[in-house]
């Protein structure tokens, strides 16, 4: 492996041995090189980076573990970025955080550069640090957007430095290296390549800060979520009243009509009232007081507009078994449903985390079952802070948005957020990075390749959408011969 055995030293202004040796290992430092280059001893020579240190990896795209596995200690991908700082005197110590990270037999290492990007120069263009006495073998690819590889050929011995001349595209900028350990050392504690750092010698700065990502639809019709289940407080602190002194069952309903009256008739709409039939003293009973009172299904709208006209509220707040009854509402509805809930008031029937009805141990069961919803919470007139955690965590482990809404405006704006359809962006190992609404204002985001989806809206969704800093990607939902096409805007 690559040992290093020196520390930093900048050019110029190293010693006088140092200059020499530097100028003698030119090769090594690419035409252009300036004040900012740096130079790092490694293996009894310099090799130098003419961007100075943003010439390295910045961020871990994925780090895939062979097997055997290494230590714990040698786990963290992100030991290898930035410049080299490889500690030999603690190296081999089982028991001290170690600054580089070991692959595995056979693992894969995949990084990104974000500030500076590799490009193919005369003479060698990447410099790749593995810490040891040997070089263990890996292959080596790299990449413009993340989704389409080339392979340069394997890292070994003197090839720790890469000319990607005759694999590179003259001018093309590479902004992704991945590396693969060839199993050629597998049973130690630190099985396969030791990577301390990868730096691009063939570098070029491009533009730094956050990129943007927006999703529009050419049909406004379209920005509305598909399939709505709204699930509505009947409780009796519905009888509440609010800032025109109005109760707020009569709000609530003049609200709702008005919302679903200006969805598409293709929309499939439904509604579950839950305290409406039973008097909150009976207790028992009115805990399983939740009504189905309009499947959801297209052409629905007219049917819910109908049924709040005759709700009448009475019991207490049962809302994890009405979130249980999701699994038999949307078993025949065949796709991603938003359900909207509104609710003036916290869990009044299963309180405690232990019962099997507590609302956010319902919601985990359903998506454990495999159903396809995401649900968006309105806190409706919501006083007390503890009320409005609890359903700001009931939203967030639904996969939504708590909405506040304190008035009868606030609740009309809330509402009309909630059917909004979103979208949700997720990077290369499936962590949500950001999400947005269709037809809204652009999220920021880091600059990278990533995978956009539109929440409950089945088949729509781009598995490689790259986002460049300080640029806007603007992807485009619409129709096409029928059909719902999402595709990058042109």
């Amino acid at each position: 492996m690559i040992r290093i055995t020196g520390k930093r030293t900048l050019i110029p202004g190293g010693t006088p041995l140092l200059v020499l040796l530097w100028a003698a290992l030119s090769l090594f430092a690419p035409p252009g090189a300036s004040a900012q280059t740096t130079c790092y001893e490694d293996r009894g020579v310099e090799v130098c980076f003419p961007q100075g240190d943003i010439s390295f990896a910045d961020a871990v795209v994925a780090y895939e573990m062979g097997d055997p596995k290494p230590i714990e200690l040698v786990r963290f991908p992100e030991k290898s970025l930035a410049p080299p700082d490889w500690d030999p005197a603690v190296s081999t110590n089982t028991s001290v955080a170690q600054n580089y990270v070991t692959l595995g037999c056979g693992g894969t290492l995949t990084l990104r550069f974000t500030d500076n990007a590799l490009i193919d120069v005369d003479g060698p263009d990447l410099y790749v640090f593995e810490i040891g006495s040997d070089v263990e073998g890996t292959d080596l690819w790299i990449s413009e957007h993340g989704n389409e590889w080339i392979g340069i050929g394997e890292i070994k011995g003197a090839t720790a430095i890469v000319d990607i001349a005759g694999h590179a595209q003259p001018s093309t900028q590479y902004s992704f290296v991945r590396l693969q350990d060839l199993r050629t050392a597998c049973g130690s504690s630190w099985p396969g390549a030791d990577i301390d750092a990868v730096g691009a010698i063939g570098s070029v700065q491009v533009a730094s800060g956050p990129g943007f990502i927006s999703v529009e639809a050419d049909d406004p019709a379209l920005a509305s979520a598909a399939r709505v289940e709204f699930i509505l407080d009947a409780s009796n602190s519905m009888w509440g009243r609010v800032d025109d002194g109005r109760p707020k069952t009569e709000v609530a309903g003049d609200v709702l009509r008005d919302a679903i009256g200006t969805l598409p008739d293709d929309v499939a709409v439904g509604l579950r009232v839950y305290g409406h039939r039973v008097s909150r003293q009976r207790t028992a009973e009115s805990c399983r007081d939740s009504e189905l009172v309009v499947p959801v299904a297209p052409g629905n709208g007219g049917a819910v507009i109908a049924a709040l006209d005759g709700i009448s509220p009475r019991g207490q707040t049962p809302i994890g078994f009405s979130l249980a009854a999701l699994r038999e509402d949307l078993q025949d509805v065949g796709a991603a449903t938003l359900v909207v809930l509104i609710s003036d008031g916290i869990e009044s029937c299963a309180t405690a985390p232990t019962d099997k009805l507590y609302p956010p141990a319902v919601v985990q069961a359903l998506v454990a079952k495999g159903i396809d919803f995401r649900a968006h919470v309105v806190g409706f007139d919501i006083t007390e802070s503890a009320t409005r955690a609890f359903l700001e965590d009931l939203a967030g482990a639904a996969g939504g948005s708590y909405l506040d809404a304190r008035d009868t405006e606030g609740l009309r704006s809330a509402i009309e957020q909630a059917l909004k359809l979103t979208f949700t962006v997720r990077n290369a190992i499936g962590e949500i990075v950001a999400q947005g609404s269709v037809g809204a204002a652009p999220v920021e985001i880091p600059p990278g390749t990533y995978a956009v989806e539109i929440d409950n809206l089945a088949g729509a969704a781009l598995g490689e959408v790259e986002v460049l800093a300080g640029g806007q990607t603007v992807l485009q939902l619409s129709r096409e011969n029928g059909a719902v096409v999402f595709k990058p805007s042109r």
